[in-house]
């Protein structure tokens, strides 16, 4: 059995309500029997018991995946055509941060499942944290395909032949940091209240 079945399981047991999902069809299990079991189970997997923060956090993971695996075809291609075999650094950085990403997204969905915070502020903390990685990962692609810079951070901050003012970057950064780790925050410290 899985963690998650596990986990289930142990809930009916216990007649514990059960976080997440499963709290809104399957409050708790009058008696242990294979059937309720078996139904709290499906109730989780199956898309009905799906949160929209589950649903989000999964289609990203798929995206950030796939756009790590189109973006590795780019790297190849960069490779053979240099002399050194090597790719410009934000080909290289937007194909590693896509495969990050996407199991990021995936552990903040597998969190989102668990979370004993309703569903709306699940659902605003992984589309915070999400929209951010995506916004990384479209920034490092940008980067990759105009080559106009080896370090985003470096001065004068070059986009293209454009330059941007330093405040631009810098709220960028402040805006993005409080959104990864403020939506993870929420989702993460929701799945630990509900399990313990």
């Amino acid at each position: 059995m899985s963690p998650r079945e596990l986990f289930v399981l142990e809930s009916c047991r216990s007649k514990r309500a059960l976080p997440g999902p499963e709290a809104r069809h399957h409050s708790t299990c009058p008696l242990l029997r294979i059937d309720s079991y078996v139904h709290a189970v499906c109730l989780h997997w199956g898309a009905a018991a799906v949160s929209l923060a589950e649903k989000l956090c999964l289609t990203a993971a798929f995206v950030f995946f796939m756009t790590g695996l189109l973006t590795g075809i780019w790297k190849y291609r960069c490779m053979a055509r240099s002399e050194n075999a090597v790719a410009p650094r934000y080909v290289d950085i937007a194909h590693r941060s896509s495969l990050m990403y996407s199991f990021a997204a995936l552990l903040l969905g597998w969190f989102a499942g668990y979370s004993a915070y309703p569903d709306w502020l699940n659902s605003v903390a992984a589309a915070s944290a999400l929209g951010f990685f995506a916004l990384a990962i479209g920034t490092y692609i940008v980067h990759g395909v105009l080559r106009d810079t080896g370090n985003q951070f470096r001065k004068p901050h070059r986009l293209g032949r454009s330059t941007l003012p330093p405040w631009v970057i810098h709220a960028f950064m402040i805006v993005l940091i409080v959104a990864e780790v403020g939506g993870s925050l929420v989702l993460g410290s929701g799945a630990l209240i509900a399990i313990w």
